[in-house]
């Protein structure tokens, strides 16, 4: 995934370059939020919620507001917060770039977060996030941020096994049909079939 590309898709869809920039992360963020085990465990609200519901450009912010559920918002919680979504493999790793803040508002306590994001292209987009915590325990709510707000979805690299299976059926391979013993011995002439039985005599 490549930071420029998501943010300038929304260049072209006449963002400014700093809301392009908060959009793009918070498209990366939330898509991670959606792929990691802590999903039901962060509630997204503020502008970010607003602007997803209505498809606003207008309505573009550049704050980050959450709130944790039923989780800690020490320092140390924070940080494996950060980690469980750089677990999602989507060539974008978050780093937290300042020392974590305090926000002691008149109705709301708590954590600044600045981060930043890096795509495997070293592109780096910078950003904060506002986390707090909910304070009701027992809280329905309702899916309605989806992977469709990433344009730009994740290539997840293929396994070892999928690169050799692709890559022997790239080559065209020669199938040849072994046989065996009573015995469950492969059979293989080596005359005819060389290769195959340097493989079942040499491995």
């Amino acid at each position: 995934m490549n930071l420029n590309n998501i943010r300038n898709s929304y260049i072209s869809e006449n963002y400014e370059f700093l809301d392009a920039s908060s959009k793009t992360c918070q498209d990366v963020i939330l898509s991670k939020i959606s792929k990691s085990s802590l999903s039901k465990n962060i509630t997204i609200k503020g502008g970010v919620i607003i602007q997803h519901i209505s498809n606003d450009k207008r309505r573009a912010t550049r704050d980050f507001d959450l709130d944790f559920i039923k989780y800690s918002l020490n320092e140390n919680a924070i940080n494996k917060f950060i980690e469980t979504l750089n677990k999602v493999n989507d060539g974008i790793t978050i780093n937290i770039v300042e020392p974590i803040q305090e926000l002691n508002h008149q109705e709301y306590q708590g954590k600044r977060v600045i981060i930043e994001l890096i795509d495997v292209q070293n592109n780096i987009i910078k950003t904060k996030l506002d986390i707090g915590i909910h304070q009701s325990i027992d809280i329905k709510q309702e899916q309605i941020i989806t992977e469709r707000c990433l344009q730009f979805q994740p290539i997840v690299a293929p396994t070892l096994n999928e690169q050799i299976a692709s890559a022997a059926i790239n080559n065209n391979p020669k199938i040849i049909e072994l046989k065996t013993d009573t015995g469950e011995n492969i059979l293989v002439d080596k005359e005819q079939h060389p290769e195959v039985y340097d493989w079942a005599v040499n491995g």
